[in-house]
């Protein structure tokens, strides 16, 4: 699923954690990098 620009922030937001929650849950991602990303996420939006 490619994040589309044209949506408000807080729907692009959603979509980016639930992505990075399905791979966490999928073993892609470690727990380190789930934060990380996660905390990117919300550092960017402030």
């Amino acid at each position: 699923m490619k994040i589309n620009n044209d949506i408000p922030s807080p729907l692009n937001r959603g979509v980016e954690l639930d992505r990075l929650c399905r791979r966490y849950v999928a073993g892609e991602l470690g727990s380190d990098e789930l934060l990380r990303s996660v905390h990117g996420i919300a550092k960017r939006d402030h």
